[in-house]
């Protein structure tokens, strides 16, 4: 592996500020750039691309003059649906469960290593999961992982957060994802296995994740429960809330 898809000191800072808000150390007004220069004992450099980078991600704004602040946003349980960090992290007050239903390895094909943007035969981790909000069915996960890029899944890992298992153990960098939307009906299957009527409406949403360095490393179809999700999105740009429920969005269409 590439030494640019280890994790950064910037991102192990970006982590850290992270964890100390959703621990509410930091509830307001952030450190001086000095103070954290000194908590975290690395360059000045390295606190400005954490800062521009939580800044980014709509986790901080600056106000010129006074500093740099925790940005506030709805306490509703939504998911964050612009990061790359996986349900686990981004329902922090919720306790996730997985169910794995299925988990082999398979030889990427033509149609499958176009999708995966690999080579042929690069051999791949397909894993069927079940997720569950405190022990009701939220989501039923059909997820792609290049064996490559992410070495040594197994069933026990796919059972619990394998997104922490990327950044913990294998030190990797989670850049970015693509995320698309789409509206459809239950199968009879998938309405059996998240406790709904067979045809009822359901948010489906397909990832395309990439490590820092840009390699794509895990493509998802993710299905979710329309009566115990809600989601939310940030417009950076224009400090602007954008929330989407889900049951609102497939009844609405």
């Amino acid at each position: 592996m590439g030494g640019d898809e280890k994790m950064s000191k910037y991102q192990e800072v970006v982590e850290d500020i992270i964890h100390k808000i959703k621990k509410n150390e930091y509830t307001d007004k952030l450190p001086t750039e000095d103070q954290l220069i000194e908590q975290y004992q690395v360059s000045r450099n390295t606190i400005r691309n954490a800062i521009r980078t939580l800044k980014k991600q709509g986790t901080l704004f600056s106000i010129q003059g006074s500093g740099v602040f925790v940005r506030h946003t709805r306490d509703d349980d939504s998911l964050w649906m612009n990061g790359s960090c996986g349900i686990t992290e981004n329902a922090p007050r919720h306790k996730i469960t997985t169910d794995v239903k299925g988990f082999h390895i398979m030889m990427a094909g033509e149609e499958l290593s176009k999708r995966m943007q690999c080579e042929l035969t690069t051999p791949i981790y397909y894993i069927e999961r079940v997720r569950k909000m405190d022990g009701v069915p939220m989501a039923i996960e059909y997820t792609y992982y290049n064996k490559d890029l992410v070495p040594s899944l197994d069933r026990r890992i796919a059972s619990q957060s394998i997104y922490s298992y990327i950044k913990n153990d294998l030190k990797l960098s989670i850049g970015f994802a693509d995320k698309y939307f789409h509206v459809k009906q239950l199968s009879a299957q998938e309405a059996s296995i998240l406790g709904l009527e067979e045809g009822s409406p359901a948010l489906e949403v397909e990832d395309y994740v990439h490590l820092s360095n840009g390699q794509l490393f895990n493509v998802s179809r993710i299905v979710y429960n329309y009566k115990t999700t809600n989601f939310y999105a940030s417009n950076v740009d224009s400090v602007s809330y954008t929330h989407l429920r889900a049951h609102e969005t497939v009844l609405d269409l």
